[in-house]
């Protein structure tokens, strides 16, 4: 089991964000889920997200990253144009 964390952080003008990577959900063309657990919830991802977050993991330091398949509602339209 992969275990995450979510932190909220601004990306405004004059703020500091740690550098990050993002990933899109559309890479790979992967399919599957696989469970992880993000802040103590046991919640769904795509096979290559549980893959790509294995391989970061065994780097033995913290990454930051942007996962759109997990932190934009797919289903709502609204909030999706906005993010993407």
């Amino acid at each position: 089991v992969i275990e995450c964390s979510l932190e909220t952080t601004s990306l405004r003008k004059g703020a500091d964000p740690p550098q990050y990577e993002a990933l899109s959900y559309a890479w790979g063309g992967g399919s599957g889920l696989k469970t992880t657990c993000v802040d103590g919830l046991d919640i769904q991802i795509r096979f290559n997200l549980g893959s790509t977050l294995r391989r970061i993991s065994k780097m033995g330091e913290p990454h930051y990253l942007w996962v759109d398949d997990t932190l934009i509602n797919q289903y709502d339209t609204v909030e999706r144009s906005q993010q993407v």
